[in-house]
């Protein structure tokens, strides 16, 4: 119920080589002749000269001119995507491009928020850690594309052609319309022009069969129809190996995800699938799909049973520990298979969950045992990481996590402490939001009225907002954008309805900006805010921690 993330559905796969377009001296565009050119990846696209030197200079300053190898998967460096927009201008009511940047490993939120300038450029720096498809989004329009760290890519496209594709979706020729450079230009065309079988969608109606024969009928037809495109796109030799494998990945991860087997009693071997994926293999990561597959492998019925019969503890840590053996023994006896990369990462994506009510000493030997059962060499450096970031200064400090919560002198710091906001364009968009409600402390609703969970609290606590009203120490406030809250007379209706005193609808791009400063992709997400504007909690859970915060606000208020 925590967050919606929006997911995007990638389209893959066709054609190889690519044409770059080169200004004349006119500022004119001519094909360039490269090695691998076909003809019907000869794009339409052209761009300015000053434009297209632009792109040159910052194609030029790559780190990396060649691809990763296996051994070299695992990259700590930025990518960028150097962009051009034609036709844009400012009234068309975005001014920035957002990316979602997550560290599916850790499960560390991370949007990254780009300006779009007059002439319709933008370049997005986007910390990495191994290849990936990330999603990038214009407004509304969403594309998946293929970066790897140190890597540059350049993109072009007219956005009239955004609009009517929808974000280029299903295009069967994309370079008809699209515009890559360098050199990941390639592998991108033919993982948007090769396209498998979506089995997940399929997964949404037919899990109310009360058949489970009936049901994994359904999901192993669509993946045998998905192998054979594999195969014949190996035997035509038209795309690149690399996205051929990525994509048959993809189509096995999705076909985990929709096996999951909510509302559906399921056979003792329901689950053999997972034997069919290349678990250890951490290039599966590269799927956008992949932080869903881990959710699944994570809390599925089957790894449920490890929080029955606890029995007794000393410790929280213990807890911990007891939880991780029983999945441990649950992977090999329920599942039959070896502990894998995989299942590691499910171990790491709870280290920061499980580590913020320890002192620094417990939560380090609680790390030791928790490593024991983590072989990957990245994996291990990832949990250190995300241990210091937490044990550090007793100051605000900017990690993966964005705003987090430093512990002092090896024990966990008070519950709720002020933190003042870092320096950026983002911090002065909120400052000035919450500037009018000065001296009260916040409950502040990131939501949106196309997210059922979002009204679903609200709705829930809305005796809570009338029986503390005019309260006079304390308010709520409550934050949308048009992308969440697309009909804005349905929204003031639902407002009233509700009785919401304090709601503001800001503009697409601030509501990015502010996405950004406090590390979350989805809604709903709530702060706790001090009556000097500073940040007493990041991401305040709001269903099970508002009375805890408004007795401390009774205890703590002056």
């Amino acid at each position: 119920m925590k967050k919606i993330v929006a997911s995007l559905t990638t389209f893959c796969i066709l054609t190889v080589a690519l044409i770059f377009h080169v200004p004349t001296a006119k500022g004119e565009t001519k094909p360039l002749s490269t090695s691998n050119i076909t003809k019907e990846q000869l794009t339409k696209v052209t761009i300015p000269a000053n434009v297209s030197s632009w792109m040159d200079a910052e194609l030029n300053k790559a780190k990396r001119k060649t691809m990763l190898t296996k051994e070299q998967f695992f990259t700590r460096d930025s990518a960028k995507v150097v962009g051009y927009i034609k036709d844009y201008r400012p009234n068309l009511g975005f001014k920035t491009v957002n990316v979602d940047a997550t560290n599916v490993l850790t499960r560390e939120g991370r949007p990254i928020i780009s300006e779009i300038d007059s002439m319709g450029r933008f370049i997005c720096t986007i910390p990495m850690n191994y290849p990936k498809k990330l999603t990038i989004s214009f407004d509304k329009k969403l594309m998946s594309l293929y970066l790897e760290p140190g890597q540059v890519l350049a993109l072009s496209f007219d956005w009239d052609d955004c609009v009517k594709t929808d974000g280029f979706r299903a295009v069967k020729h994309p370079a008809s319309l699209l515009l890559f450079r360098g050199p990941l230009a390639k592998l991108n065309y033919d993982l948007l022009s090769f396209e498998l079988k979506d089995i997940g969608f399929t997964h949404y109606w037919i899990e109310k069969t009360p058949k489970p024969e009936q049901y994994l009928a359904v999901m192993d037809s669509i993946l045998t129809m998905n192998d054979a495109l594999v195969k014949q796109a190996l035997k035509e030799g038209k795309i690149s190996k690399k996205v051929i494998e990525i994509q048959k990945n993809e189509s096995l991860i999705d076909y985990a995800i929709a096996k999951n087997g909510e509302g559906v009693q399921v056979p003792a071997n329901y689950y053999n699938m997972l034997q069919r994926l290349p678990l250890n293999d951490p290039s599966c990561a590269i799927s956008g799909w992949y932080s869903g597959f881990i959710n699944r492998l994570e809390e599925n019925p089957v790894m449920q049973k490890s929080y029955r019969n606890i029995g007794s503890f000393k410790s929280i840590s213990e807890v911990y520990l007891k939880f991780l053996n029983k999945k441990d023994s649950l992977l090999k006896s329920d599942f039959k298979l070896p502990s894998n990369f995989a299942y590691e990462v499910t171990k790491v994506r709870r280290l920061s969950a499980d580590i913020k009510n320890l002192g620094k000493n417990e939560a380090y030997a609680y790390y030791a045992k928790l490593s024991e059962g983590i072989k990957n060499p990245f994996l291990q450096q990832e949990g250190l990481r995300i241990l210091k970031s937490n044990f550090g200064k007793a100051e605000i400090h900017n990690t993966d996590q964005g705003i987090s919560t430093p512990h002092l002198l090896g024990k966990p710091l008070p519950k709720w402490i002020p933190l003042s906001l870092p320096k950026g364009k983002d911090a002065d968009i909120f400052s000035k939001l919450i500037a009018p409600y000065k001296g009260k402390y916040l409950f502040v609703d990131f939501w949106g009225m196309l997210c059922g969970p979002c009204r679903w609290g609200i709705e829930e606590k809305k005796n809570t907002r009338e029986k503390y009203k005019n309260n006079g120490v304390f308010e709520f406030v409550f934050i949308t954008c048009p992308q969440w809250t697309p009909d804005k007379n349905a929204y003031e209706k639902y407002a009233k309805e509700q009785g919401l005193e304090h709601f503001i609808i800001v503009s697409n791009d601030d509501f990015n900006y502010m996405q950004q400063l406090f590390r979350f992709t989805g809604v709903p997400h709530y702060l706790f805010i001090d009556p000097e504007g500073k940040i007493l909690d990041v991401d305040f859970e709001m269903y099970i921690g508002f009375e805890e915060a408004r007795k401390w606000i009774q205890a703590n208020h002056i």
